[in-house]
């Protein structure tokens, strides 16, 4: 990567956002994390990997604030991560803080090289039920979809506004160390507590991609001018009997499966939205064109990406 380049990114304190900030750290490029005002208290460990000199504190909701902090900065690329996951604080930060982040880039008349949106699979929703890749009509359901969707679409109409080239990563379920999202943390307590709760049959396939790994495709994406965008999931598909068994192994513990009904699911799906990938449950996700175009593949396996994960939780006592 050019060394006079300068990142920003937002989302930073959070799991994709952590381990894009050490993997600029080990290749020693410059940036600018971007944290929300309650970040220091709900992640303490982020001063294990963010230079806090390097760090603003700015809550992206708040127009005047990120007009004001952000506009003189000097940076750019942009990598986007901040996100929130369910209700109307998914549409609040996923469209109108990617807007206001938009906005006052455009009305400081300054120019930026590239943005990186991390959007989600699931903007393609219901689209998920069929064949699909990245030329499908997104049929967004839920307020996590449709924020992710509409702020899909900001990025795209200030491309000629601002002047930039965009990547979009439509990734799978991302999993890794540094997360307090509720789905891996839920599923390894349930299993230290000896149940193995089946929230779908035993055989759903299921596509996830390791943190650190996506981090690799959006570092080599910039560094390689890759534009375009891409649907990001492992290449192997593991049933979820997988997933469960794995976090049993690494516990080392024993269970008693329980087959948790479809209604409770579809309940739980109304406070953590992008539970809804479980309901739509694609038996394949091709990631054919970020092969194809950018050439390297997430390759950390998922027994292997669950052990960090679940060391990582045991480190810091979430679990």
């Amino acid at each position: 990567m050019d060394s006079e380049w300068r990142v920003l990114v937002t989302g930073s304190a959070g799991l994709l956002g952590s381990h894009i900030i050490k993997l600029l750290n080990k290749e020693k490029v410059d940036y600018i994390a971007i944290l929300s005002p309650k970040s220091l208290v709900k992640r303490p460990w982020i001063t294990d990997y963010i230079d806090l000199r390097k760090a603003l504190i700015i809550d992206l909701t708040d127009y005047v604030s990120v007009y004001r902090k952000i506009s003189n900065l000097n940076f750019d690329t942009i990598i986007h991560c901040a996100g929130a996951l369910s209700g109307t604080r998914a549409y609040s930060v996923n469209f109108y803080a990617t807007k206001a982040l938009l906005d006052a880039i455009f009305k400081s008349g300054r120019t930026i090289r590239r943005f990186i949106y991390i959007s989600s699979i699931l903007v393609l929703g219901d689209s998920l039920r069929e064949d699909f890749n990245e030329e499908s009509t997104c049929k967004p359901a839920t307020l996590y979809e449709i924020s992710k969707f509409l702020g899909e679409r900001l990025v795209v109409e200030y491309a000629d506004k601002i002047g930039y080239e965009y990547t979009i990563f439509r990734p799978t379920w991302i999993y890794g160390e540094y997360s307090i999202n509720p789905d891996i943390l839920l599923l390894v307590k349930a299993v230290k507590s000896h149940i193995s709760p089946y929230l779908v049959p035993k055989d759903t396939l299921i596509s996830m991609i390791y943190a650190g790994d996506l981090a690799k495709i959006i570092y080599h994406s910039i560094s390689r001018d890759i534009v375009g965008i891409f649907n990001i999931g492992s290449q192997v598909m593991y049933k979820f009997s997988d997933l469960l068994n794995y976090i049993k192994l690494i516990l080392n513990t024993w269970t008693i499966g329980i087959n948790i009904p479809k209604a409770f699911l579809s309940i739980f799906t109304r406070f953590y939205e992008p539970a809804r990938y479980l309901l739509l449950a694609p038996k394949k996700v091709r990631i054919d064109k970020w092969i194809n175009e950018g050439g390297i593949i997430p390759g950390t396996p998922l027994l292997r990406g669950l052990n960090l994960t679940i060391n990582w939780l045991i480190k810091s006592k979430l679990v």
